[in-house]
């Protein structure tokens, strides 16, 4: 008898501290027996020196933050696969003795840049002011919750002919402290590049408020801020629970230049109530962060990736998405772009100096050949006419003589 896998219990929801251990375990039905696979935020688990895997059983020691998130337990054999899910939550290692590094290299952001006592920025910002440089700043972003501890940020900025943007940061600021004092506004470490229009917030606190905001990075190093988001709580989802969103299924990629690849998607549920897709990728010889983007709209299916490099592996990913919630991953797609294109140089024939340099050189240049031919013709005739005369002569005084001599 044939059966289709099954999880018929989800890993359990849990707490890890940073640096220990970690253990997960899930039960399947099926037959043939499925082989089960363990993914991350979407990515598979593989076997490492910190990383063991034994049968339905997740074994990980030390912990590491980059854990964090949704761990999927995926049971498959050759009738179908199914999977359960739960929220990991990584508690990080306390820093004592100073601040953590992410206020570090922040580019003098507001909420936590250092003023001189005569105010030097300030004086900056007025003279970029008085020059006329436009600076706009991005609009309102919007937060969406992507797990227990951590959110997903998007913003937009409107069309404008002002300074380019460099680059992006993230602020957020908890709200409600404990301690009645206002929280500090924090900066996430990395630099979104310019094109990138939404960015993953992690860890955070669940049952907490939050407010979040976007900084542009100017290319005369100046910033400015947009409005502050609206108040977010982010949900804790306890147990393991099945999430009501459709899992995304791609169906297609295809590179499309040497820095664009196309991915195509179908939506297995249509009646489902969500507001778009996240689409993650990275190279695959990379293990950095996914670049995100997000795409409006449940009835999407398909979106261009560009900024690539040529000749280059990339990881494809993606997720829907609503306000309170997102899907799990779906399956890891690999695609590599096109060669880049060289235009073939364009070949100079170096013209010898004696070549006319213009029409009007290859005029005269005419009208002295036809002078020098016209004088060499009638040289040629005087030639050839004293020859004739002088023959003429030589044979009329032959005649008279041989006339005498009869």
């Amino acid at each position: 008898v044939v059966e289709p896998p099954r999880v018929t219990r989800g890993p359990k929801s849990s707490t890890f501290s940073e640096g220990g251990e970690l253990e997960l375990s899930c039960s399947t039905t099926g037959q043939p027996a499925p082989t089960i696979e363990w993914l991350i935020n979407g990515e598979p688990l593989q076997r490492s020196s910190n990383v063991e895997i034994k049968g339905s059983s997740l074994f990980i020691s030390p912990v590491e933050k980059r854990h964090a998130g949704i761990v999927q337990c995926v049971a498959t054999n050759e009738y179908g696969s199914h999977s359960g899910y739960t929220i990991v939550r990584v508690n990080p290692k306390q820093h004592i003795g100073g601040k953590r590094n992410k206020q570090e290299n922040n580019h003098n952001l507001p909420g936590i840049q250092k003023h001189t006592r005569d105010g030097g920025h300030r004086n900056n910002k007025e003279i970029y002011n008085r020059r006329d440089n436009v600076l706009v700043p991005p609009n309102q972003p919007n937060v969406t919750r992507l797990s227990d501890v951590s959110v997903m940020v998007r913003w937009s900025v409107p069309e404008n002919d002002g300074l380019p943007i460099q680059f992006f940061k993230v602020q957020y600021r908890e709200l409600g402290h404990k301690s009645g004092k206002q929280s500090k506004w924090m900066t996430a470490n990395m630099e979104i590049p310019n094109h990138v229009r939404s960015f993953e917030v992690e860890p955070l606190q669940p049952d907490h408020w939050y407010k979040f905001r976007i900084a542009a990075v100017y290319s005369n190093s100046d910033n400015r801020l947009s409005k502050n988001s609206a108040k977010f709580h982010l949900t804790r989802m306890n147990g393991f629970e099945t999430n009501s969103k459709p899992i995304p299924l791609l169906t297609n990629t295809e590179a499309v230049a040497s820095d664009k690849v196309l991915l195509m998607w179908q939506n297995p549920d249509r009646s489902a109530d969500i507001d778009g897709f996240y689409v993650y990728h990275r190279a695959s010889t990379s293990a950095g962060d996914y670049i995100k983007t997000t795409v409006e709209g449940k009835n999407s299916t398909n979106v261009t990736i560009s900024h690539l490099q040529p000749e280059t592996t990339y990881e494809f990913k993606i997720q829907s998405f609503s306000v309170d919630a997102a899907s799990e991953f779906s399956k890891i797609v690999s695609q590599k772009t096109l060669k880049a294109v060289t235009e073939p140089p364009v070949l100079q024939t170096a013209l010898p100096d004696t070549f006319p340099k213009n029409a009007e050189s290859a005029r005269n240049g005419s009208v002295y050949a036809i002078v020098g031919g016209a004088v060499g013709g009638a040289a040629l005739l005087a030639v050839l006419g004293a020859i004739f005369y002088v023959y003429k002569r030589s044979s009329i005084k032959q005649n008279r003589d041989v006339s005498q001599n009869q």
